[in-house]
């Protein structure tokens, strides 16, 4: 009977060592990727993830920093099989759930599987309806499906939690743009303004969603937002351009001749740019300034065939202004020459 009790009692002793054993291997790990993980050692993360599951095979955890640490070595698939084998063990940790399921959205959207990761995204708003971060991946999703309307609802509902983000107003505007809904663009690249008025870029995209109303008051508006940016620092020939086509639209003939200045001591060849700046020349009787532009586009070898026929027409005219009437029948006859292929 003695010998009995004895073997019992070394058995049950051998069972508490295992599951001491057990434990403090569990400790070890948690301890391990608890560092790894804070330290951003990814590929030790990645490295070690074998022997912990041999150490601790039920530790589901491991999945999980092994799934980061796969999205942030650029392996999005790896990182959606393990983040997957984590999220479907039912953890208890609903923090860490809701990780798995943000950074699965992340690993779907960059292997352009968009509508998993719109699904990843709506778990996770399930847990947090304000999380950000799934909003802002939602939306991501939806511009990549270019489901633009989908992704200006994600985007508002992000500036509702944080109104003062300016990102999130002018991504909104230009989707906006996108769709060509021009007054909520201006509304939007407007909210952007008020809280960050020094912007250039801003106000030119501003200018071009008010020119393109093709109002009076848009055109007006456009042109403020253009003059604005050109405050900040903005002197481009994109700028110039529209800014002058804007002008000549208005009837500020002599502000158009400034602007087409401007473009063109940044692009001195830009025969287009001279041809238009030779109309405007022409619209302010500035005849000999429109007879010097011509002669370039003239004599330009790009010039097209109707460029080349309107040009003679301006410079033509111009020459009869100016009492040069052989000057004028010259260009005349010119004309007809192009007119017929010859």
């Amino acid at each position: 009977m003695k010998k009995v009790i004895l073997t019992l009692a070394f058995m049950f002793a051998g069972l508490t060592s295992f599951a001491q054993s057990e434990e403090e291997n569990l400790n070890k790990w948690i301890d391990t990727y608890s560092n790894l993980n804070a330290n951003k050692n990814w590929q030790e993360m990645i490295s070690s993830f074998n022997q912990c599951m041999s150490e601790v095979p039920n530790w589901n955890f491991a999945y999980y920093y092994k799934g980061i640490a796969e999205y942030q070595t650029n392996n999005y698939a790896g990182a959606v099989s393990d983040l997957t084998q984590f999220i479907n063990s039912n953890p208890e940790d609903k923090e860490a759930l809701q990780q798995a399921y943000l950074f699965r959205a992340f690993s779907y959207n960059k292997q352009g599987l968009y509508n998993q990761a719109i699904k990843d995204a709506d778990m996770l708003l399930q847990f947090n309806p304000q999380n950000k971060e799934a909003l802002l991946e939602k939306a991501n999703a939806y511009m990549s499906l270019k489901q633009y309307s989908d992704y200006i609802d994600a985007l508002k509902k992000v500036s509702e939690i944080d109104n003062s983000n300016v990102e999130i107003h002018k991504n909104i505007a230009a989707a906006y743009a996108i769709q060509q809904d021009w007054p909520n663009a201006i509304v939007y690249y407007s909210n952007a303004i008020n809280l960050n008025p020094n912007e250039a870029s801003f106000y030119e995209d501003r200018a071009f969603a008010n020119y393109s109303l093709k109002t009076p008051e848009g055109l007006q508006n456009a042109l403020n937002d253009y003059t604005k940016a050109e405050e900040l620092g903005v002197k481009t020939t994109k700028l110039y351009q529209y800014r002058a086509t804007i002008n000549g639209q208005l009837g500020k003939f002599d502000a158009a001749v400034k602007d087409y200045d401007s473009y063109l001591a940044l692009n001195p060849n830009d025969i287009n740019i001279i041809y238009q700046r030779g109309n405007a020349y022409f619209k302010l009787k500035k005849y000999k300034e429109t007879i010097a532009d011509m002669d370039k586009v003239i004599n330009d070898e790009k010039t097209s065939k109707n460029v080349k026929i309107q040009a003679l027409q301006r410079r033509g005219a111009s020459k009869k202004e100016l009492k040069d009437l052989k000057g004028a029948q010259a260009d005349m006859e010119l004309i007809k020459k192009l007119k017929g292929g010859n």
